[in-house]
């Protein structure tokens, strides 16, 4: 792998100056840091360019939906990154505690979420000049004994007297009863978004809460009043299913994640989170948050924004727009963000997640590109064992008892202190403060005490952490 490069603009004529760093991370993946002491905000960022040998992909947590586990098949980023053997990662659509994204979600042209309420979404292939932005709609229904009959979902729960298609990739089939589960053989089947499925029915099942889907089979489940619309069914029926979804050309993309809401559109910014339903305590305080765009030139920006804690306050949505206009966006949208909000580059999580840990989450997106050797001599950070909050100290990485420049090295502390790219710690609190270095493809962390006595903790409105949870509906925040 080249040897990375470091950027750092420093504005001189800032009374407090901002700093940024920019690490080339492979072919068309670059990230950067950015430090605004003034708010103070700290935002990590990821430029992607399209048709480089690099790529980006969309999946789930554990490739499947549902799973009986304690987090309901949810993963931390940093282990799906490494399940993925991907370079790096970041969160994406918002989620419920059951663990289905929330809107469309596009893997690889598989449809495996639709939206129940309108939402923006961002689709891409890897090829250049791609990636649409829209609000996605789905409109679904099968076919059988000379009848069609809308449904409502594909691949998550069923509504509330409502009607929903499982396959293999929810691995299992959920609704409150009174419910019909329809077991169908799949005949033919392809789950595009705009595709179709045959089958043949093999049995029935009444007021089965959870169905763990077959093999080669889909599951169709009518909960409430619409239960009945599935009695009828018998064994060997022949049964077909319909999907038609629109907001934005799928022909022309392979991989789809939602948010929301809009922060540009066509160049302007003009947020309007009331038109996507989302709430003033989500949209007018500053929380962390995650967002993705898109520059005139073809290059997406994909970032993380680090909130709730000393260093970093955190963005409003409009702040937000702000942000990626500044990067040069010329559309984009905001994805799931509070805890959820997330970035993970060769194993180390380079933001600090607001909740003192990564937070399983349904989803991600995941780089793939090439990975550099590993060397063989043994790498350290060289630095003190204990700091006082009033100190800072800058860190050095050695390899083979040599320094390293730091223009190799990708920085992380989680903890009592946090660092930048140049690696400079700033104590937060006192406790253990964990720092990790990333060197030319390996990984070595220390860990520093902090002492002393913290500063008082601001208390201005835009730390408020309301707005972060009871959203079931509205997805993690």
């Amino acid at each position: 792998m080249k040897r990375l490069l470091t950027i750092l603009f420093v504005s001189l004529t800032a009374l407090a100056a901002a700093q940024v760093w920019e690490k080339p991370i492979a072919p068309g993946l670059v990230y950067r840091m950015e430090i605004d002491p003034a708010v103070p905000r700290v935002i990590h960022a990821l430029r992607f360019s399209p048709g480089a040998p690099t790529k980006a992909m969309t999946d789930l947590a554990g490739k499947a939906i549902y799973e009986e586990t304690p987090a309901k098949g949810c993963e931390t980023l940093g282990q799906m990154v490494a399940e993925q053997g991907a370079i790096a990662g970041i969160n994406a659509n918002f989620f419920p505690y059951t663990g289905d994204p929330i809107g469309a979600m596009v893997r690889s042209g598989e449809l495996v979420s639709v939206p129940q309420v309108p939402r923006a979404c961002f689709g891409w292939t890897n090829d250049p000049g791609s990636g649409l932005f829209g609000i996605a709609t789905f409109q679904g229904s099968f076919q059988a004994n000379g009848n069609e009959t809308p449904i409502d979902n594909v691949d998550g729960e069923c509504p509330q007297n409502g009607i929903t298609l499982n396959n293999e990739t929810a691995a299992f089939s959920l609704a409150k009863t009174p419910n019909v589960q329809v077991c169908i053989r799949v005949v033919n089947s392809d789950f595009s978004a705009n595709g179709s499925v045959t089958g043949v029915v093999e049995s029935l099942t009444a007021d089965q809460a959870s169905l763990a889907v077959p093999r080669g089979d889909v599951v169709l489940v009518g909960q409430g009043n619409k239960a009945p619309l599935l009695s009828s069914l018998h064994p060997n029926d022949k049964i077909s299913f319909q999907f038609h979804s629109a907001g934005l050309d799928f022909s022309k993309i392979d991989q789809l994640v939602s948010g929301g809401p809009f922060l540009i559109k066509d160049g302007v910014i003009a947020p309007d989170p009331e038109a996507e339903k989302f709430r003033d305590d989500f949209t007018k305080q500053r929380h962390p948050r995650t967002a993705v765009g898109k520059t005139p030139n073809g290059d997406f920006w994909f970032v993380a924004v680090d909130g709730r804690q000393p260093m970093s306050d955190g963005a409003t949505i409009r702040e937000m727009a702000d942000i990626m206009y500044n990067l040069g966006c010329r559309d984009a949208i905001n994805l799931d963000g509070g805890g959820s909000t997330d970035m993970n580059i060769f194993g180390v999580n380079v933001n600090r997640p607001s909740e003192n840990g990564e937070r399983p989450l349904a989803c991600g997106i995941f780089f793939f590109g090439p990975k550099p050797e590993k060397p063989t001599e043994p790498i350290a950070i060289d630095g003190p064992p204990a700091l006082d909050m009033k100190d800072t100290v800058i860190l050095h990485a050695t390899a083979g008892g040599k320094p390293v420049a730091d223009a190799d090295v990708i920085w992380s502390a989680q903890g009592g202190a946090w660092i930048d790219q140049g690696g400079l710690l700033r104590p937060v609190k006192p406790g253990t403060a964990t720092v990790t270095a990333w060197i030319n493809g390996q990984i070595v962390t220390k860990e520093i005490a902090i002492s002393g006595i913290p500063p008082k903790p601001r208390t201005t409105p835009s730390a408020s952490r309301s707005g972060d949870r009871g959203k079931k509906k509205g997805g993690r925040g």
